[in-house]
């Protein structure tokens, strides 16, 4: 059976996509979430069939109900290294799972071919899930799979001593076999021998499962000129000065509008949209909790999705245009920029203009 190990809806929607184009497949999805009841509330897995089985556990409450037990808390710990845990471990922490998931915890009691979908092998839970079997594959978690994240000297010594890269990067551990990625090509080299392209967006075979899935009861409307501006957090490319993300989304809305363009704001997963509540956006904001990708099969004509730089929407295009402002180094860019009004203004205008990147 497939296991996909999601904490975000966009892990959510590729790992359901997957799984529907493998009908042969038993497939568990498994979504720790850290609002329950508004994700009962926004999602319906009662749409999917029955070779994909959803699973929603809360986060909180059962990494608090972990931590109590002493193995609980030896096991956690165990996470940090990069081996599969011991037989009475692994029986353990599925019979813990059955407190939450019933069916889960049955399957993967009796299940010993288990094949392990993580989208982060870093993620604390996604270490969890990967203590359990010797080997694991990774689906692409957005633009962080093809960068290389540089660490302090401090760091670079033990990563050779363990036959690690200096340079951090998605896919590094020796027990992950495959990196599914959109753009294969983009994945660092340490790592380009284990990249395999993504087969399985076939979004129109499966678009009633995937608007039933969210409750996209109906079309996204927008206005003629309309940009749906795509928000990141973006604090990692940004120590001392986390501050100013919000300032650089609050330059490229007054822009915008300047321009004659009708606004929409749609809220990374991982952000507040208190952040933004106050940015003179006229289309409102998307719900954060719907992939941009799901939203977008709800439209009657392709909206154009704006961003700094993220990955939204690749392998989506037939229903999107896609634009964004940086190709490159993100980090370089926003510090090239800062918060100078008229670089970003610079910037957006070549964008709208050309189509492509001005941060190539």
């Amino acid at each position: 059976m497939d296991y996909y190990i999601c904490t975000t809806p966009r892990h959510m929607l590729f790992a359901v996509m997957r799984g529907l184009s493998r009908p042969q497949q038993q497939t568990h999805v498994v979504f720790f979430s850290r609002n329950i009841e508004a994700d009962r509330a926004n999602w319906d897995p009662s749409v999917l069939p029955s070779h994909v089985h959803f699973h929603l556990i809360p986060w909180r409450q059962s990494k608090a109900e972990l931590a109590k037990q002493p193995w609980g808390l030896l096991y956690r710990l165990s996470t940090y290294r990069d081996t599969p845990a011991t037989e009475g471990q692994q029986q353990r922490f599925i019979r813990f799972l059955a407190s939450y998931s019933p069916s889960l915890s049955e399957a993967l009691l009796h299940d010993h071919d288990k094949s392990m979908v993580v989208f982060n092998e870093r993620n604390p839970i996604s270490r969890l899930f990967n203590k359990l079997v010797e080997q694991f594959d990774i689906i692409e978690d957005g633009e962080g799979n093809y960068i290389e994240f540089k660490l302090p000297a401090i760091k670079t010594l033990p990563r050779r001593l363990m036959g690690l890269p200096d340079n951090r990067v998605f896919g590094e551990s020796h027990r992950c076999q495959r990196i599914f990625a959109v753009q294969p090509h983009r994945v660092p080299s340490i790592v380009q021998h284990k990249a395999v392209n993504i087969d399985f967006l076939n979004a129109e075979a499966h678009r009633t499962n995937l608007l039933g899935l969210f409750r996209i009861n109906g079309a996204l409307s927008h206005a003629d000129n309309t940009i749906i501006l795509l928000t990141q957090p973006m604090e990692r490319w940004m120590p001392g000065n986390e501050g100013n993300k919000v300032k650089l989304y609050e330059i490229l809305t007054e822009h915008l509008n300047a321009m004659g363009y009708h606004v929409i704001l749609k809220i990374h997963p991982a952000e507040q949209p208190e952040e933004y509540q106050h940015l003179p956006c006229a289309g409102g904001m998307l719900p954060a909790r719907i992939p941009m990708e799901a939203a977008i099969l709800g439209c009657e004509d392709k909206p154009t999705l704006l961003s700094i730089k993220s990955s939204a929407g690749i392998g989506f295009e037939q229903y999107c245009e896609r634009l964004k402002m940086v190709e490159a180094d993100l980090d370089v860019a926003l510090k090239a920029w800062g918060t100078d009004r008229q670089l970003w203004r610079t910037a957006l205008e070549h964008t709208l203009k050309t189509g492509q990147p001005y941060h190539a």
